[in-house]
């Protein structure tokens, strides 16, 4: 949809949908998922601090 995957975590725990996280990034070029693991260790860490937040506050 063109959101970061920062975004769309942050939208679905909001919401409380946040289920499975499918980590696998997209290429650009090609638009689709081709099983491409995270490389950015800071867009890496935030997508966890977001997903940690939701199990702390679902789970309290």
């Amino acid at each position: 949809a063109g959101h970061s995957f920062q975004h769309e975590l942050a939208l679905a725990s909001a919401h409380g949908l946040l289920g499975s996280v499918d980590a696998n990034r997209g290429d650009l070029l090609l638009g689709w998922d081709t099983d491409q693991f995270p490389t950015d260790i800071y867009e890496t860490i935030s997508a966890m601090r977001i997903s940690a937040a939701w199990m702390l506050l679902r789970w309290r």
